[in-house]
């Protein structure tokens, strides 16, 4: 059918192009004028759009499409993961329950856990050694539908990142706040970085560890390579006493307490080892939210149970910085006060810098309407639109990423 009245009624003054009722038909005594009855189908069609020639316009849904050809788009499409790293997927497509599930390469579903393990929100969990799995997703009402991804463990895969909730539906004009969390980050060994004249880690990572090849001594006693080991050479270390008869600070590790890599809001352990020359002796633990200008910040003082080597530890929070941290061992001989940078002739200070690296977020999709803001550490919020709409929120890290798939509704 044209849309000829259509086109008529958006033309003022034009005529409706005449249409006559067949002779057997009494349109009065039905209460229908057939003069009118086309007019009611174009509009009617209009309000679903008409396209060139009369045709109605395709607004088919990327989804949908996907969905009448039997496969769903899923995020990512693709993975590598390290040995019991974590990864949430999402797919493009909330119009029923997604039911997730760990196959073999034949499709074959496999619930032994030798392949990893999913839950029903879709956080897949790699095994512990390495191999190429594959997870597939399937609409709970309709088994014909459904997508499967690769994933390949590897010891030498990057971290990746998982967001939560990776699935959110919520009501127009309210907020709701979106998490990231770092997987599959190692332990990493400091070395010595000349930049900043101290040790160093570089990569994402869950520990960094300067061991005694690194610290072990103080000044020239032992001797310490590259003493003092402060961040630009800023403090000296006392040169008095004999190699481990008086203080030293001797290694420093830097560790997260719940496994997962560094990052602003995750509490950190600090483990120093000291030889202590008598209870006496003080510890100063500091942290610097950024090692390239460094305004340490005291986390605790302690003190050694005896003379001799032994551990001290404290935790404290990681702050929002800047892409490097640092920690400040300070072990001073008795007497005096606390300071980042005490003058006594024993007195040894250490500094270690690591990677603090930060999630970005950004709105996704071919045509976003929500809106990010009161972004802290790797948070954000996402601020819902006054409309309907269904949105797209990207974590990035360290070239790997993680979506939101969020359903805003009217009610």
């Amino acid at each position: 059918m044209k849309c000829d009245y259509f086109a008529a009624i958006l033309s003022p003054g034009a005529p409706l192009p005449k249409v006559t009722a067949p002779a057997e038909d009494n349109a009065a005594s039905r209460g229908w004028n057939m003069k009118r009855q086309p007019l009611f189908f174009c509009i009617v069609f209009g309000l679903f759009g008409c396209g060139r020639e009369g045709q109605l316009e395709d607004r088919t849904s990327a989804s949908a499409k996907a969905q009448a050809l039997g496969s769903l788009r899923v995020v990512p499409s693709a993975l590598r993961l390290q040995p019991n790293a974590k990864q949430t997927f999402t797919v493009d497509s909330n119009t029923e329950y997604h039911t997730w599930t760990v196959v073999d390469s034949t499709g074959t579903p496999d619930y032994s856990g030798g392949g990893g393990t999913v839950d029903y929100m879709g956080t897949y969990t790699a095994p512990p050694y390495p191999g190429t799995f594959y997870l597939r997703v399937g609409l709970a009402n309709t088994p014909n539908v459904s997508s499967t991804v690769p994933i390949v463990v590897a010891a030498s895969a990057p971290p990746s990142i998982s967001v939560n909730p990776a699935i959110l539906q919520m009501r127009r004009g309210n907020y709701q706040q979106l998490s990231a969390s770092i997987w599959g980050a190692a332990s990493e060994n400091a070395v010595y970085d000349a930049a900043f004249k101290a040790p160093a880690c570089s990569n994402v990572s869950k520990g960094c560890i300067a061991g005694s090849s690194l610290l072990s001594g103080r000044a020239n006693l032992g001797p310490e390579p590259n003493q003092p080991n402060t961040i630009n050479g800023s403090c000296a270390d006392g040169a008095s006493g004999d190699y481990h008869s008086r203080e030293s600070v001797d290694a420093v590790t830097v560790s997260t307490t719940d496994g997962d890599a560094f990052a602003p809001g995750k509490t950190v352990s600090v483990e120093v080892a000291v030889w202590a020359s008598s209870r006496a002796d003080r510890l100063e633990l500091y942290y610097a939210a950024d090692a390239s200008a460094p305004d340490w910040t005291l986390i605790t003082t302690l003190t050694p149970d005896a003379p001799g080597a032994q551990t001290l530890s404290a935790t404290y929070t990681l702050p929002s910085g800047g892409p490097k941290q640092a920690v400040r061992a300070n072990f001073r001989y008795e007497g005096g006060s606390a300071d980042p940078c005490t003058a006594g002739p024993y007195d040894d200070r250490d500094d270690v810098v690591f990677a603090v690296p930060s999630v970005t977020w950004r709105m996704a999709g071919d045509n976003p309407v929500g809106v990010l803001a009161f972004a802290s550490g790797n948070a954000t919020y996402y601020l819902a639109p006054y409309a309907q709409t269904l949105d797209y929120a990207e974590a990035q890290f360290a070239g790997s990423s993680a979506y939101v798939t969020i359903q805003v509704l009217w009610w």
